[in-house]
């Protein structure tokens, strides 16, 4: 895979005048990248490379209260107000059609602006969305994660980089983010704040109704890591069973295929496109 080092940045004015930062990459079918919590566009660097070798233009964005963007009226109402920022930036950017591509709580964001803009999104392709409301043991799973960011805000008032740690350990186990990557491990810390008080508690409880989840059937293409924690597999399968959706699992993959493996979404899109 060859290297892409054309990034093109912008900072677009949301009508409310929140400022989004912007970065585009490559040429061809457009791409919109939508990154998970605790993350923002310069997580997706590698995968956004290979799509542009690939032959697509990626375009990734910090989400309202992440990275360089603003923090105008956030947080807002989750993953609706989210959407409605991703619609307006198609707008400013001047792209009647994208493909898109969310992980995690931007996996959420993706199906959200495909029910709001189905005219738009060629493509949703979502990784794992943590749909809490949608498992039978969901909201216990949700309580749980919860507790842990809360007694860390407890013990140690505003220092959410360490209530996000508490609850990656609580997901993945103790020592887990002395194990992480440290480059992986400042943008999380970075954004940690964001998760704490947009992802977790607003985007990730978006409740699909089973009418919205049949009429994304269409559009969606589901994906779960085969490694990933059992809740996050779960809830992929809780949405497609209840939408009717097809669901692929990806060997060897967990819940950020795009922080490990550069190519992975390149490959399924193409693989959509040939």
């Amino acid at each position: 895979m060859s290297t892409v080092s054309n990034v093109r940045t912008a900072r677009v004015t949301l009508p409310d005048g929140c400022p989004l930062h912007v970065e585009r990459r490559g040429s061809g079918p457009p791409v919109l990248l939508l990154h998970a919590g605790a993350e923002d566009v310069t997580g997706w660097a590698r995968q956004a490379d290979a799509l542009a070798s690939a032959g697509y233009e990626a375009i990734g964005y910090d989400r309202r209260g992440t990275g360089r963007s603003g923090r105008t009226g956030w947080p807002g109402d989750g993953a609706p107000g989210h959407a409605r920022d991703a619609v307006a930036l198609l707008a400013a950017l001047d792209l009647a059609e994208v493909i898109v591509l969310g992980v995690s709580s931007g996996a959420m964001v993706a199906l959200e602006l495909a029910l709001r803009a189905p005219e738009s999104v060629v493509r949703a392709h979502v990784h794992e969305p943590p749909a809490f409301r949608h498992v039978g043991s969901g909201m216990d799973e949700f309580e749980r994660l919860d507790g842990a960011v809360r007694r860390a805000l407890a013990a140690a008032p505003g220092d959410h980089a360490g209530a996000y740690a508490a609850l990656m350990e609580a997901v993945n186990g103790e020592g887990f983010v002395e194990r992480m990557d440290p480059a992986r491990w400042a943008m999380e810390a970075r954004n940690a704040e964001a998760f704490v008080r947009d992802d977790l508690p607003l985007i990730a409880l978006r409740l699909f109704s089973g009418e919205e989840l049949v009429r994304l059937a269409p559009l969606v293409r589901l994906t779960a890591g085969a490694q990933s924690p059992p809740f996050l597999r779960d809830a992929a399968d809780a949405l497609r069973a209840s939408g009717g959706w097809a669901c692929r699992v990806l060997p060897g993959q967990g819940h950020t295929p795009h922080l490990s493996e550069p190519g992975v979404f390149a490959g399924l899109l193409a693989g959509e496109d040939r």
